[in-house]
């Protein structure tokens, strides 16, 4: 029997019709022969092991029972999915060929590597790889299976990641919460990456609530020349700091004055210059998320989740979880069907097509460039728009115009820069002229790419060398400093897409790549997402902020645990193990080593007393009148009557499922015990 198996229900009934398997059976469905079967996994059927599994004095957190390392690790049946897990099983037994048909990713292979490996199977395997689940992929795909040994190092990168996660999360987290508890700590929860991502955002807030604003003064001055006005920016040579601007009141004063008097600024020289933009790639996810956090001011989680209905429920895009923006030389030649596509789901659409040329191969197809997945793009399937949501249909809008930009021609511009001296002085002035619009004009009402300064946009007269212009304004102004912005999701993610230059350490920083990250495509939203249910930051608009008790963690935790080096460092060894380049059990001798020395230096340590009372107090933490370890957490939930408020234990993986509503007010309601 042919077993494939799927990641979730959903992808089966895509697959099904494909490959025969009509008949709807008990968890999976099957040929009328029972020949070929295909079935689902529901996530992850195996979780790794809490610790008293190990040993059950592990139940009782104690610094003496650090740290906990597993010699031989050990997999559960998730309970929520254990009946999917025993159809499964009792597939595998019957099969003789399996073909992988989970996601095109580490977590993907994790989960269906977990559940063979379990099940000791030996016999022969292939992989299912589709890059989205419309008819004519998963035909194009179901053509060419590849070997399952093509894709397994993903699995080893993947269950590397989650290994490294819980030796980190667990031990850490049991150590600095037990440090703590007497000087009125709540969980200090700790993550291999969330703490680093944590960091970035606490040292952000400090760095605008410190920062003292410096005075600086400017000269701009109105000129014309044949009637037509235009303005020209002071460029000082004293008195300035390193970013050019003057520093000294008097000394500007008297330019502005002189100025006046003067009346009059000769040209010195005048240069322009043809600048071409390209169109845009395709969306890799970041990308996506940047430009709608930009755009919408939508999060992270919110535009995976967004991306990820549009490719599995919707099946109008491609697979959402890449890191590429470049497509296949080999899918050009199915661009004629998904544009036509795009005009016939959105007559809208159509005003465009005298701009779009089906024979121009743009940047965007170049198979030297296309890492594990492709850009995000759409696909071939017929929708009617309107079953979208308004949030989908923005985010799809903004993935079909990128795809359109690439069959059109560039956008140009001549760009002019002027200098001018007038009283000894230099100013120089910038003018823009549209030659033509290209693929901009996909983008016209709200000019989202390659956005320019304001000076650049006006139109400067006919100027040459020696000409002379009157000065009819003079606009002195003083000016302070601005510190940095908050982070929102947007910057955010570009921090951990280039965190080399957040690093401190010279020795880690030496050792990154320039495009070192921490986190990965697939795992960014929902580290943020974490930090965002621990009540670590909170949002105000699009800004994202640390709260009271996330100052107290990261002030509370060593360097090693903090400082993002390390971590981009082990994703640069996870992502060598995905590629073969690297072996996972010599990242996981690192990882034993690592956390050992962590606990043997650390856990006699003593946490600073004075960010506890003070801080930890705005945020209320309640401790779990069950387990007597964890605290509680506040959620919200939705019901028929609308939004509520609910409480559960930090320690819900370690198995306490203590939980309780919360009043009007947000505070935990503890059910009397009747006496």
């Amino acid at each position: 029997m042919k077993l494939f198996i799927c990641e979730k229900p959903s992808q089966a009934k895509d697959i099904q019709k494909h490959i025969g398997a009509t008949v709807n059976d008990n968890g999976f469905y099957r040929s009328s022969d029972g020949k070929i079967c295909i079935t689902w996994c529901v996530g992850h059927l195996l979780e790794l092991a809490e610790p008293h599994v190990y040993d059950e004095k592990f139940k009782k957190w104690s610094i003496d029972d650090l740290p906990i390392l597993p010699e031989k690790w050990v997999y559960n049946v998730a309970q929520k999915t254990s009946k999917q897990f025993k159809v499964v099983q009792g597939l595998v037994k019957k099969a003789n060929v399996i073909i992988i048909a989970t996601d095109p990713d580490r977590e993907g292979e994790a989960i269906a590597w977990s559940l063979l490996e379990r099940f000791n199977w030996k016999c022969e395997t292939k992989r299912l790889w589709f890059s989205a689940l419309d008819d004519t992929s998963i035909k194009k795909a179901l053509a060419s299976l590849k070997a399952a040994s093509e894709t397994y190092p993903l699995y080893l990168a993947a269950q590397a990641r989650a290994k490294a996660d819980w030796l980190v999360g667990l031990n850490s987290t049991r150590l600095f919460t037990l440090l703590g508890r007497d000087l009125g700590y709540g969980v200090l929860s700790v993550g291999r990456v969330q703490t680093p991502v944590l960091k970035l955002i606490v040292d952000r807030d400090r760095e605008i609530k410190n920062f003292i604003p410096k005075p600086y003064f400017s000269v701009n001055i109105q000129l014309s020349k044949t009637s037509q006005t235009f303005n020209a920016t002071w460029i000082p040579e004293e008195n300035i700091d390193e970013a050019g601007r003057c520093l000294n009141e008097s000394f500007a004063r008297q330019i502005a004055q002189k100025l006046q008097h003067s009346r009059e600024a000769k040209v010195i020289d005048v240069n322009t210059e043809r600048v071409k933009f390209s169109p845009p790639l395709a969306f890799s996810l970041s990308d996506l998320q940047k430009a709608c956090s930009k755009k919408y001011g939508m999060s992270m989680p919110q535009v995976l989740n967004i991306a990820q209905s549009l490719y599995e429920t919707h099946k109008i895009t491609t697979y959402p979880r890449t890191d590429c923006g470049y497509l296949p030389e080999s899918m050009f030649n199915e661009s004629e069907t998904i544009v036509s596509v795009i005009m016939k789901n959105d007559p809208e659409m159509a005003k465009f097509m005298p701009q779009i040329n089906l024979a121009y191969k743009s940047r965007l197809w170049n198979d030297k460039k296309v890492t594990a997945h492709h850009g995000i793009i759409p696909t071939s399937k017929i929708i009617e728009l309107s079953q979208l949501s308004t949030d989908e249909f923005k985010v799809y809008d903004l993935i079909r115009r990128n795809y359109l930009a690439n069959f059109m021609v560039h956008n140009e511009v001549d760009k002019t820069v002027v200098n001018l001296i007038s009283s000894e002085q230099k100013f120089q002035a910038k003018g823009t002229v549209l030659v033509e619009l290209g693929w901009k004009v996909l983008f016209t009402r709200d000019n989202i790419e390659n956005a320019e300064d304001v000076d650049d946009k006006q139109k400067l007269p006919l100027l040459s060398n020696n000409d002379i212009c009157t000065i009819s304004k003079v606009d002195f102004r003083s000016l302070q400093t601005k510190p940095p912005t908050h982070f929102d999701d947007g910057s955010l993610l570009d921090a951990m897409k280039q965190i080399a230059k957040y690093v401190e350490n010279p020795q880690l920083k030496k050792m990154l790549k320039e495009t070192s990250g921490i986190g990965t495509e697939a795992t960014r939203a929902g580290i943020v997402e974490t930090l965002e249910k621990r009540n670590y930051i909170e949002r105000k608009k699009k800004a994202i902020l640390a709260t009271d008790i996330a100052y107290a963690l990261i002030d509370t935790l060593p360097p090693v645990l903090k400082d993002p080096g390390m971590t981009a460092l082990w994703e640069q060894e996870l992502e060598n193990i995905a590629t073969g380049q690297q072996q996972q059990s010599e990242f996981m001798r690192k990882q034993y080593i690592f956390i050992n020395q962590l606990i043997q230096t650390y856990k006699g340590a003593e946490l600073p007393k004075n960010i506890t009372s003070k801080k930890v107090s705005k945020t209320k933490l309640y401790d779990c009148p069950e387990c007597k370890i964890g605290a509680l957490i506040k959620r919200e939930g939705k019901s028929q009557k609308g939004k509520y408020i609910w409480f559960g234990c930090s320690r819900y993986k370690d198995g306490c499922k203590f939980t309780c509503f919360g009043d009007k007010k947000g505070n935990p309601v503890f059910e009397k015990k009747g006496g």
